[in-house]
C-alpha cells in the first residue's frame, strides 16, 4: 500500500524555485515516520524525479539520526544524479557509500557513469567504467545505448548546440570503451546514426550502417529511418526517397516523423545521389537485412559517375569492430594515448 507523499510531492514541485523554507516541512513529514519503509519510498521517488538535493538532504539526515543505511539507501541518491547529471555529487557520495562500508554494487558504477555522461565529461566516465570492470561488474545490456542518451539529453537539457565534430569526439570514446568491454549494439549504432542524421550528416550516418554490416549486425528499420532523415535534412531528396522506398519494399513502416520530414522536402533534387557515399553503396547494397530474407536492392545509378565498377559485394561476415572502423574513417582514439587502465 502507498504511503501518504503530499509533503514530499511538494518538495518535488518546488524544485529549484528557492522555497528552502518547504525543506524542514517535508524533512519533517517523512522523519515523522521514521520507518526504514518510508524511507525507501520517498528516496525512490527522489531518484527517479532527479531530486539530487532532496535525496542528500534525506539521506544526511539518515545518517545523522542513526537510522539504517542500505545499498538501496545510497543507490536511490545516485539514481537522482544520474537522472539530473549531477556527476559531482555521484561521486562524492559513491565514496561516501565506500567509506560507511555499503559495497557498491553494478547498479552504484552505473547511475555514476551515467551522471558524469550527462554532464559531458566522458574522461571522468571511462575511469568509472574501468572501476567498474575491475570491481568484476560487467556492463548491463544496452549499457552503450543508455550512454549515448544520457550524452544526448545532457546536452539538450543544456541547450547545447551538438556538432560534427561532438559526435566525433563521442565516436571516438564509444570505441575506447569498447575496447575494455563495453558491447556496442544495433541499438547504440542506430542512436548514433540518428543523431549524425538529425544535423543532416550523411557520410557518417551510412559510414556507422555500414560498420553495422561489417561486423555482423542486422539493419532495422530504425537502421532505414536514419538515412531517410540525413538525407532529408541535407536536401538531398532523391536518395531519401529511394530509402524510403526500400523500408516499403523490406516491409518496415515509415515512422511519422519519416513521412513528415518527406512531406516537406523541397524540389525533387534526385541529382544529389552522386553526393552518397559510394564506398557505403559498394559494400552496402549486396548486405540482407534479415537473415534468409530480402536484400537491399541495388540503386539506380547517378547520372554523373556511375556505380556499375563497384561489384556491390557481400559483407564477409562479422569481422573485428576496430578492424572496420579503421577502414571506414570513423575517428579513433590518438595513438600516443593508451586506455585508462590498459
Amino acid at each position: 500500500m502507498r504511503l501518504p507523499m503530499a509533503p514530499v510531492d511538494r518538495a518535488i514541485n518546488t524544485r529549484g524555485s528557492g522555497h528552502e523554507a518547504d525543506k524542514p516541512n517535508w524533512l519533517e513529514a517523512v522523519a515523522a515516520g521514521g520507518s526504514a519503509q518510508r524511507y525507501s519510498e520517498v528516496l525512490t521517488q527522489f531518484g527517479s524525479a532527479g531530486e539530487v538535493d532532496a535525496a542528500a538532504t534525506l539521506v544526511s539526515h539518515m545518517i545523522r539520526s542513526g537510522s539504517a543505511l542500505h545499498r538501496t539507501t545510497f543507490n536511490n541518491l545516485l539514481a537522482a544524479c544520474a537522472k539530473s547529471g549531477n556527476s559531482q555529487v555521484a561521486e562524492f557520495w559513491m565514496h561516501k557509500m565506500i567509506d560507511l562500508q555499503k559495497a557498491p554494487n553494478r547498479s552504484s558504477f552505473c547511475h555514476v557513469i551515467l551522471a558524469c555522461v550527462k554532464a559531458g565529461n566522458l574522461p571522468q566516465a571511462e575511469e568509472w567504467v574501468v572501476k567498474m570492470l575491475g570491481a568484476g561488474f560487467p556492463p548491463p545490456k544496452d549499457f552503450s545505448r543508455s550512454l549515448v542518451r544520457a550524452w544526448t539529453n545532457g546536452r539538450s537539457a543544456r541547450q547545447e548546440r551538438i556538432s560534427p565534430q561532438d559526435l566525433d569526439c563521442l565516436a571516438g570514446w564509444l570505441l575506447r570503451i569498447n575496447q575494455l568491454g563495453v558491447e556496442l549494439n544495433r541499438s547504440t549504432m542506430n542512436h548514433m546514426m540518428a543523431a549524425y542524421a538529425r544535423i543532416g550528416n550523411i557520410g557518417e550516418t551510412e559510414r556507422w550502417a555500414n560498420v553495422m554490416i561489417q561486423v555482423g549486425i542486422q539493419p532495422n528499420c530504425s537502421t532505414l529511418q536514419a538515412l531517410v532523415t540525413a538525407c532529408t535534412v541535407a536536401g538531398v531528396h532523391g536518395r531519401a526517397d529511394y530509402w524510403l522506398g526500400q523500408m516499403e519494399e523490406l516491409g518496415f513502416e515509415p515512422g511519422l516523423l519519416t513521412l513528415q520530414q518527406r512531406s516537406q522536402r523541397g524540389g525533387d533534387e534526385a541529382s544529389n545521389v552522386d553526393e552518397v557515399n559510394e564506398e557505403f553503396l559498394c559494400s552496402l547494397f549486396g548486405a540482407g537485412v534479415n537473415q534468409g530474407g530480402p536484400t537491399l536492392a541495388s540503386p539506380p545509378p547517378p547520372p554523373a559517375a556511375g556505380l556499375e565498377g563497384c561489384g556491390m559485394a557481400q559483407a564477409a561476415g562479422k569481422k573485428s569492430l576496430m578492424s572496420v572502423v579503421s577502414s571506414f574513417g570513423i575517428p579513433m582514439p590518438p595513438g600516443d594515448m593508451p586506455l585508462i587502465g590498459l
